[in-house]
């Protein structure tokens, strides 16, 4: 996270970094403004208590409106804001913060944030941008960034003759890259993330990757995360595997290419991306996006 406050202050034309920028100080700006409603509101009387409005809530819940629902959620916010936002690893249950931003979340948005500055460097430029989708272009050539989102071309059909629930069951890579031409989807790199030293997580996650690459029929795929616990015992070979893996990794400039032996060409990379893999947030930045953009050259090539 600090390296992307970082980014968007940093100073510079490139638009990515403008519009980044300029997202922050929204944000900013929204913030200060709750901050002041919250303010106000302290010492305005409510007769029942927070768990009599939260039973209260629950029953109209099912029928509410939506600006009913959209005034529960405010006043829930200015009521917890003051309480501060808490950075966790795993889902809380319970507790006094209402606002919690899950590291791995945090982790994900990281590695977005560093595929859409190499994509600038290349000359890529925003075109659009919802909350999980982006368009960028450079002249005639155009790609589409998808977060967490499934896609049409998955190799799941159906599941007992239910096709719309193989729809649900579709895999979702945490960032998809798709090459545009001619309107059409024509090439895609999947990119898996995980914010864990762990190396049965990280073997999970090296499979979940290459399962990913079948799944969409993806040409490269990439297992992206900080680093990996060597001194904790593998569970088994698997581990013992990836633990040898990440041998590779620190030797090779924290990039290692796997390919597969498929008759087409599938690559899978594992990428070490470390936000704190020196002190200096901006350059563990830099070290991570050069890595990316070398998978990235590779993935316009083909």
């Amino acid at each position: 996270m600090q390296g992307l406050r970082g980014l968007a202050q940093a100073e510079g034309e490139d638009p990515l970094l403008k519009e980044l920028n300029d997202a922050v100080k929204r944000l900013e700006g929204a913030v200060d403004r709750l901050m002041a409603e919250a303010e106000g509101l302290q010492g305005y009387p409510l007769p029942l208590s927070d768990e009599e409005l939260m039973a209260e809530w629950e029953r109209l819940s099912p029928y509410a409106p939506r600006w009913l629902s959209e005034a529960w959620d405010a006043y829930r916010l200015l009521k917890h804001l003051r309480e501060g936002i808490r950075v966790t690893q795993p889902p809380l249950e319970g507790g006094r913060y209402l606002l919690v931003m899950l590291a791995w979340r945090l982790y994900e948005l990281y590695v977005a944030g560093i595929v859409l500055e190499a994509l600038g460097e290349l000359g890529y430029s925003v075109e659009k941008a919802d909350v999980n989708r982006f368009v960028l272009r450079r002249d005639n050539e155009a790609v589409e960034l998808l977060l967490n989102s499934d896609m049409e071309g998955s190799r799941l059909l159906s599941v007992d003759s239910d096709k719309e629930t193989a729809k649900k069951a579709r895999g979702r890579p945490d960032i998809s890259l798709w090459k545009i031409k001619d309107g059409e989807r024509k090439g895609l790199l999947v990119i898996e993330c995980k914010f864990s030293d762990s190396p049965p997580y990280l073997t999970a996650g090296r499979f979940k990757a290459m399962a990913y690459l079948y799944e969409y029929g993806a040409q490269l795929g990439a297992l992206v995360f900080p680093e990996l616990n060597s001194e904790r015992k593998p569970y088994d070979d698997e581990d013992e595997g990836t633990r040898g893996l990440w041998g590779l990794i620190t030797r090779e400039d924290g990039l290692v290419r796997l390919s597969l032996r498929d008759g087409t060409g599938q690559v899978l990379y594992l990428i070490r991306v470390d936000p704190a893999e020196v002190e200096d947030v901006q350059e563990a930045w830099k070290k991570a996006k050069g890595r990316v953009g070398r998978v990235l050259e590779e993935f316009f090539v083909q």
